[in-house]
């Protein structure tokens, strides 16, 4: 799960006139297109998306459980400025909806792919004893 995945599932789901992405950048500043609905707000979602997983590149892998708590504490700040709008609201809430659809599809695939093969391992070998042995003592 990348964070370029995340985005281009989002930009999908929830419409390239709300996140209009690039999906050939190679970096965080050309990635979104400045013509968003909501521009201002998804430039900052994604940009603490971004930041809040650490990543150093758009293929970078994200962690679910910071994702969806970055969104939360967006989702937050938004339900408590007064200046939030009602389209502002339903498109936090898509972006978290979707973004748990997303996680669990990523989730349910990583469940269902064949385990890997184990490495054997013939680097140990079983040493018989003869019954005869004794193993002695140290003398003091």
């Amino acid at each position: 799960m990348t964070f370029r995945a995340l985005i281009l599932f989002l930009a999908d789901r929830i419409g390239q006139h709300q996140i209009p992405v690039h999906p050939g950048a190679h970096e965080i500043r050309h990635f979104l297109g400045a013509d968003g609905v909501h521009h201002d707000l998804i430039s900052r979602t994604v940009r603490q998306l971004y930041k809040a997983n650490h990543c150093g590149h758009l293929d970078a892998r994200i962690s679910g459980p910071t994702t969806l708590a970055t969104l939360a504490a967006i989702r937050t700040e938004l339900s408590r400025c007064i200046k939030t709008d009602i389209d502002q609201y339903k498109l936090i809430d898509s972006l978290c909806a979707t973004t748990s659809e997303f996680l669990a599809e990523y989730s349910e695939a990583e469940i269902t792919r064949t385990p890997p093969t184990p490495i054997k391992d013939n680097t140990a070998t079983v040493v018989e004893l003869s019954s005869g042995h004794r193993a002695s003592s140290p003398s003091v």
